[in-house]
């Protein structure tokens, strides 16, 4: 259990959710970033390397659950589990900016109608921050919401959204507001984890409407590229700013790939059904 002297920053009733599954390497500081939320909570999806050691230690509630291939699954299952209305939802190698507290409770006491609060994220590389590419640019997060006033989606990279009728705010990208990503600690976990996505973005894309067409197969790769490596100043970035560039569009090739697959799989599908 955290010390009362270290938690003392915020007591507050928030309901903070971290899905991990053999993630201890942040984890402790993770979850000493939410150290004083009313409630913490832990699914654990059957770690083996100690973070559930550390999150009883930490003072966390820990759920097990069988495990599974993408974070976004389990998320919409943990609001069972919530005892406030407002949450936080980490992942076990980001840092929750304990100091952004008091200005999120005095703007959703001040915003009847607020449904979920965005932060500044910024994502490490191998442990330094990224600066370049889609993963270096101001990105935000949709880490504070309230269970009545999103939908969750099962869904790769799509996660929540905001119901109609609620608003969605965004706090400015200062250091005192900023979420930490430790994203990728090495090339082999960055190849490893959208190996993991891909399996699943046909579906994701599918469901969000998308249609495959081989116009989108040349176009939209060149496009990512492009815009990585100038707009995104993935030029700037050197030898990892053009190599993310590349895997980035090399990403949306193979995503557009696995959109094809599952229509053509749908349309098999479709076709027995039909002839029986």
């Amino acid at each position: 259990m955290l010390s009362s002297e270290n938690s003392h920053v915020f007591q507050v009733p928030f309901t903070a959710f971290v899905v991990t599954f053999n993630e201890k390497r942040h984890l402790r500081e993770c979850l000493y970033s939410l150290a004083g939320c009313n409630q913490l909570v832990v699914i654990d999806l059957g770690s083996s390397d100690g973070s559930i050691d550390i999150a009883l230690e930490s003072g966390a509630q820990v759920i097990h659950r069988k495990r599974v291939p993408i974070v976004e699954q389990v998320r919409k299952e943990s609001i069972a589990y919530a005892r406030n209305d407002w949450m936080i939802f980490l992942d076990p190698d980001e840092i929750f900016p304990a100091a952004a507290i008091p200005d999120l409770l005095s703007t959703i006491g001040a915003t009847p109608s607020l449904g979920m609060i965005k932060l500044p994220w910024q994502f490490y590389f191998k442990g330094k921050p990224l600066h370049c590419t889609i993963w270096g640019r101001d990105n935000v997060k949709p880490a504070v919401v309230h269970k009545e006033r999103i939908a969750f989606s099962s869904a790769v990279h799509r996660g929540l959204s905001i119901l109609p009728g609620y608003s969605a705010l965004a706090f400015p990208r200062e250091d005192r507001y900023v979420i930490k990503h430790y994203w990728v600690e090495s090339y082999g976990e960055l190849f490893e984890k959208h190996l993991r996505y891909l399996k699943h973005e046909g579906l994701a894309r599918f469901r969000h409407g998308e249609r495959f067409s081989f116009h989108r197969l040349v176009k939209e790769p060149l496009s990512a590229l492009k815009y990585n490596l100038f707009h995104y100043h993935g030029l700037r970035g050197g030898v990892l700013g053009v190599f993310l560039s590349a895997f980035y569009a090399s990403y949306v090739f193979l995503s557009l790939c696995s959109l094809w697959r599952y229509e053509r799989e749908s349309l098999f599908i479709s076709s027995d059904n039909c002839k029986e």
